[in-house]
């Protein structure tokens, strides 16, 4: 190959940092939403929301003894949908409960900052700027190693995500960045079939799926704002609930709901809607010479993506390196890390993996000093560490002497 591909897989902690809740405090984000009267929840969503943490605290019950932790949204996800596979009733009104619990819960929970004297376009904030910095540092951080190589539409890089967020989605557009979905029926004009490919394999809040036919709609506007306003304010995005309120243009018998799918391994009801992204999934992770991770710990719900990886590594004769980015530390990160080391053996010299075990924007500053500046991977990191300190991403962060850890000290 003439040029490297670069493939970035992007887990729940590459969102975090925009305030979308990751696995372990994810019911708890949502039964905040739902004891706060002016939380933004609607009358039915909230209905849904009690008959979540009800069906939830009677499966604790009768679970008891078994090592399920209800508290994980993706085994809550997972066991109710196992259950629906299995013909029961209840469960199969759970499940559509649940995915309006997790849309809501991820818009509700990601605040953005609008100005509307920058103008709003077609339903879609044009001048609005996110409270997460991380995503639009990552992008500038590739545009500029893009820069530094002689690119061709089927070499650029690829991003793999197991989120149904439309965070980076949405960063991607405003930034007037191009990318595909790589799906025929989930495209808008709006994106660039030729440019990077975000491959969401679980996926999106915004992609709309009648439940009767089965007809599918793309929302690409992240955000609704009625009215007319002044200065900076607080928003948040609205894809799902726009989707709640669309009924189905081909049989006028149902509403449109966001397209999630569980992290369980028995992905075969959703295959007909998802394969043509898991191939291309599968394509990119076969042609990769550099696979970036972020965020994701490779949970045990998700045995189906620990498939369709191997597949992909065991197709690969180009791979030169693998790079893990998270911030887990102590004996999490040490376990973290052993999960990769074991899964990647078969495939991968486990020489060329290395593990940063530092937040995503730290990371991508790294990223830059690395694969841009040129620095040896220890020194891009502590360049990177340096500069998130100089600007006052934290008040200090140093390295322990006996473990050689990184440890963060928030700024107050």
């Amino acid at each position: 190959m003439a040029y490297g591909k670069n493939v970035f897989i992007l887990g729940a902690g590459a969102s975090a940092g925009a305030g979308a809740p990751v696995l372990n405090n994810f019911l708890k984000k949502a039964r905040e939403l739902l004891e706060n009267v002016n939380s933004g929840l609607t009358s039915e969503q909230r209905k849904a929301f009690r008959e979540v943490f009800e069906w939830r605290s009677q499966k604790t019950q009768a679970l008891r003894y078994m090592k399920i932790d209800l508290d994980n949204i993706e085994e809550l996800f997972s066991l109710v949908d196992m259950a629906q596979q299995l013909g029961d009733e209840v469960a199969g009104e759970m499940v559509d409960n649940l995915i309006n619990l997790v849309s809501c819960t991820l818009e509700l929970s990601v605040e953005f900052d609008f100005d509307p004297a920058l103008g709003m376009e077609h339903g879609r904030d044009i001048g609005s700027t996110s409270n997460d910095l991380t995503y639009r540092s990552f992008v500038e951080v590739l545009e500029k190693w893009s820069g530094s190589r002689d690119l061709i539409a089927t070499e650029k890089d690829s991003f793999i995500t197991l989120n149904y967020d439309t965070i980076f989605d949405r960063i991607l557009l405003s930034m007037g960045r191009g990318f595909t979905y790589s799906h025929p029926e989930w495209h808008s004009p709006e994106m660039d079939a030729d440019s990077h490919k975000l491959l969401k394999l679980h996926g999106s809040t915004n992609w709309g799926r009648c439940r009767e036919c089965g007809y599918k709609k793309i929302e690409t506007r992240f955000f609704y704002h009625g009215g007319r306003v002044t200065g900076v304010e607080k928003i948040t995005m609205d894809p799902a609930r726009t989707l709640y309120q669309t009924e189905c243009s081909q049989c006028q018998e149902s509403a449109l709901r966001p397209f999630i799918v569980p992290p369980t391994w028995n992905k075969a009801s959703y295959s007909e809607d998802l394969v043509p992204i898991w191939r291309t999934a599968r394509e990119e992770l076969a042609k990769a010479a550099r696979l970036f991770i972020v965020g994701y710990s490779l949970p045990r719900t998700d045995s189906f993506f620990k498939y369709l990886l191997a597949l992909g590594l065991s197709e690969n004769d180009s791979l030169q390196e693998i790079i893990l980015i998270d911030p887990a530390e102590g004996d999490v990160g040490e376990s973290l890390k052993g999960r990769y080391l074991e899964f990647i053996a078969p495939f991968f010299d486990t020489n060329s993996f290395t593990f940063w075990d530092v937040p995503f924007h730290v990371g991508a500053k790294a990223l830059e000093y690395r694969f841009i500046d040129g620095d040896s991977g220890d020194d891009a990191l502590e360049k990177a560490v340096d500069s998130c300190t100089r600007n006052g991403n934290y008040s200090y962060y140093k390295r322990y002497a006996k473990h050689g850890r990184w440890d963060f000290r928030p700024l107050c």
